[in-house]
């Protein structure tokens, strides 16, 4: 019994101790950082331009109300994130490269600031 009450505490220490290392550690990936996801409401204007070869979405551009440092749109679950620019005030410009229309699941814009 009282070795079966130690192995016990030892097991919930050592896994007590390796949560806090893996959220101290995963806090720190990117210092300085954060990621937000934009909703759809603060989005206006958006509009895709297909590629010479219909299927492939060369660009995508959007106004978008809130200000940022870095902005990216992901199209499907692959997270793959296409970088945005900023052209206007609230106005953005996304390059696209390897998108089918048919790969599109979902439109996702990621607002990166630093803080």
């Amino acid at each position: 019994m009282n070795r079966l009450l130690k192995f016990y505490l030892i097991l919930v220490l050592s896994l007590a101790a390796g949560s806090t290392t893996f959220a101290v550690a995963y806090a720190n990936l990117q210092p300085g950082s954060t990621h937000h996801e934009v909703r759809f409401e603060q989005l206006q204007n958006i509009h895709f331009t297909l590629a010479a070869n219909i299927p492939q979405v060369q660009a995508v551009e959007f106004d978008l109300d809130i200000s940022g440092d870095q902005i990216g749109v992901q199209f499907n679950s692959q997270n793959r994130t296409f970088p945005c620019t900023r052209t206007g005030s609230n106005h953005w410009y996304c390059t696209v490269q390897d998108m089918s229309l048919s790969d599109i699941t979902h439109f996702r814009i990621i607002l990166h600031e630093t803080r």
